[in-house]
């Protein structure tokens, strides 16, 4: 027993002391991206009944996204730390050494069940493939950036349904302990569907692990027992989506209007990004992957890609039909990419692909590779080879993980390195001049924009919007309505809930301006272009003093929201315009 305590202990002191070597400085890192959405300008979330409420609702007002229990975890220790950064982060960084522990206690499994007799191997080789995850340098998105913990905490849960689907409970006891996981990681995000598949290949290959031949045998996966597993995730799936759509009601849904030539395009693409990214993960590593399609008829350049992800694809579920475990190996890797290689026509942002999508394939290929790797022969000096080969490997990727830290620390600082890796990336330079714009220097957003336009490029309607709320904060309220007026141009372009933000930004600056009729005709069109706005809802009731009769009724957490929004506007009303509004010029009327 002393000696097992040992080599358990080995590996997981390891895991945790290289997490801390190699992301232990993204400690000092701060709010960056869509962290500063959730966990700064949410900051009136300051109870933790408020922070489930919020949690309980969907992401960005949209009926795309419903993430409650990763989003009550980010609120919630938002509110424990005063808003501190550091918590987050080492929260991040926790979540990530048990995925690797994980990982481990997977490929160990997989290197028992290959060679029972080489103690050894078994614990030597699942340690260095976790290491290898560990210190991936394509997945320092998901561990760097505090808003992954999406992708972080479903990982988690589907590693966790996998290590128990292999333990030797009662068939019912293990059903519902992989429902129970299957149903905690679709709280956190949406792509934990594709656990049904990572657990059927990992019971096939410990099936063909027994034989003497090493084939898969696919009634392996569909016994008594597997039914019964599929059956409770099954029904935590639909208590999932009874939740879900509970949840949205009443909220728009977010469409992606693309067209199959175009899908097919993109998932070309997408495929061999993710092959290249997982196996030589030293080049093309950015925070953003611009993609160019000019529209119908220009497939043809995208032929290439199409042509390797095609023979990739054939071929590994080739090896899968001759029961080949590389193949089986392979093909959950490539499965685990379902949600998001464009094959639906699911809302996964303007890049091609996104780093962070890597984390729970890349995991499941690493604790899945002892079944194919294992089975090869190779000699004593190859065998030895391919070990130095692997330790430099995991050298090197600690050095790029440790260099990429830094650049997460603030925005400017990771649009920055963003636009440097991907010039062509337009969401990266849009969010380079919001990173200007959040520190004042409107100047250099304004240099970043003429340099687009010289370019010929474009930029959507959140970049005049962003620019138009610099000047805003600022108090030049007549350059704010000119990037705000350029914006209204285009507003067919932005989701509701942006579309609802630049109406009422457009109103209040009216009213500041002194624009009564423009005010008060915008301020309607803010109030019911989106009914959750409760900054549109905010600047009606400064206008008119109370929120008028709707004709809906916003909730008490709105109204409140509403009232504090309200305060700060009638203060600013009472010092640019005050006699107009003591009139309550600006209120609409009936």
């Amino acid at each position: 027993m002393r000696q097992s305590w040992r080599q358990d202990l080995l590996p997981l002191t390891w895991i945790v002391a290289l997490t801390a070597l190699a992301y232990g400085l993204a400690l000092r890192n701060g709010y960056v991206w869509d962290d500063r959405y959730f966990l700064t300008d949410y900051a009136w979330i300051n109870t933790y009944g408020e922070a489930l409420h919020s949690a309980l609702q969907p992401l960005f007002n949209q009926a795309s996204y419903f993430r409650p229990l990763s989003m009550f975890s980010l609120y919630a220790e938002a509110i424990a730390s005063g808003r501190n950064p550091a918590l987050s982060h080492g929260i991040n960084l926790a979540w990530h050494a048990i995925s690797g522990v994980l990982v481990y206690l997977l490929a160990r499994r997989a290197a028992l069940a290959m060679a029972p007799q080489r103690s050894a191997t078994a614990l030597w080789l699942p340690l260095l493939l976790t290491s290898a995850f560990i210190v991936h340098p394509a997945l320092t998105e998901a561990v760097l950036w505090i808003s992954a913990r999406f992708d972080l905490m479903a990982s988690v849960a589907m590693l966790l349904a996998l290590w128990v689907a292999g333990l030797a409970w009662r068939d019912w006891t293990r059903a519902l302990a992989l429902a129970a996981c299957f149903l905690a990681g679709a709280l956190c995000k949406e792509s934990v569907v594709v656990l049904p598949i990572a657990i059927g290949a990992q019971t096939l290959l410990l099936g063909a692990a027994t034989r003497p031949d090493g084939r898969v045998v696919l009634a392996d996966g569909f016994t008594a027992r597997e039914w019964k597993a599929y059956a409770a995730i099954l029904g935590a799936g639909l208590i999932y989506l009874l939740l879900r759509a509970q949840a949205m009601d009443g909220y728009v849904p977010f469409s992606v209007d693309t067209s199959l030539e175009h899908r097919i395009a993109l998932w070309g693409t997408a495929v061999v990004k993710y092959l290249q990214l997982t196996f030589l993960p030293f080049a093309g590593n950015a925070l953003q992957h611009s993609f160019d399609w000019q529209g119908s008829g220009t497939l043809r350049a995208h032929a290439a890609a199409i042509a390797v992800a095609s023979a990739v694809s054939l071929a590994i579920v080739a090896l899968a039909l001759r029961g080949r475990r590389v193949g089986w190996v392979l093909l959950a890797w490539l499965c685990a990419y379902l949600p998001v290689i464009h094959l639906m026509p699911l809302p996964i942002g303007s890049s091609v692909i996104h780093q962070r999508f890597m984390y729970f394939p890349t995991a499941l290929l690493l604790a899945m590779l002892p079944y194919a790797l294992l089975r090869l022969r190779a000699s004593v000096a190859a065998t030895r080879a391919a070990w130095a080969l692997g330790v430099a490997l995991v050298l090197a990727s600690l050095l790029v993980v440790r260099s990429v830290v830094p650049m997460w620390k603030e925005d400017l600082v990771l649009w920055s390195w963003s636009v440097e890796k991907d010039p062509s990336s337009q969401l990266a330079r849009e969010n380079l001049i919001y990173a200007y714009t959040l520190y004042g220097m409107t100047d250099e957003a304004s240099r970043e924009l003429m340099e687009i336009a010289r370019n010929k490029g474009s930029t959507s309607a959140r970049v005049p919007l962003n620019m138009g709320a610099a000047y805003y904060g600022k108090g030049e309220y007549e350059t704010a309505m000119h990037y705000f007026d350029i914006a209204y141009r285009n507003i067919a372009t932005l989701p509701q809930q942006d579309g609802a933000k630049l109406l009422a930004s457009m109103a209040v600056t009216a009213a500041l301006l002194g624009d009564r009729e423009m005010a008060s005709n915008i301020i309607m069109q803010a109030v019911l272009s989106d009914l959750h706005n409760y900054t549109a809802l905010g600047h009606l009731e400064a206008f008119c003093g109370e929120l008028p009769a709707l004709g809906f009724t916003p909730t008490a957490e709105e109204r409140r929201r509403a009232t504090q929004v309200a305060t700060t506007t009638v203060t600013k009303l009472r010092t640019a315009q005050p006699s107009l509004q003591a009139e309550r010029a600006f209120c609409p009327t009936p």
